[in-house]
């Protein structure tokens, strides 16, 4: 349940996040998930494939790294972690 509605936030984020632009769209992405409990731990541009270029019109994509701020109830050091990908 919990991984749901995650991750119905994270695709909430990246349509939103669309909508700005690059700089901003950092510092919304950002500030969303502070306030969700979660901190950007890295963050990249890599160029999209030909064939993304080509077959999917991908223009540029974004890939940010994320971990929780706390850690996962009755684990001794985990830490819920996962990545999103921006595409434009």
């Amino acid at each position: 349940m919990l991984f749901k509605v995650l991750k119905a936030k994270i695709v909430f984020l990246a349509l939103l996040s669309c909508s700005v632009t690059a700089m901003a769209q950092d510092a919304v992405l950002e500030k969303t998930l502070t306030s969700m409990g979660y901190r950007i731990t890295a963050r990249s541009s890599p160029a999209p494939a030909d064939w993304e270029r080509k077959d999917l019109n991908l223009e540029s994509k974004q890939l940010f790294v994320i971990k929780s701020v706390k850690k996962v109830p009755g684990g001794e050091n985990l830490y819920c972690r996962m990545a999103v990908t921006i595409e434009k």
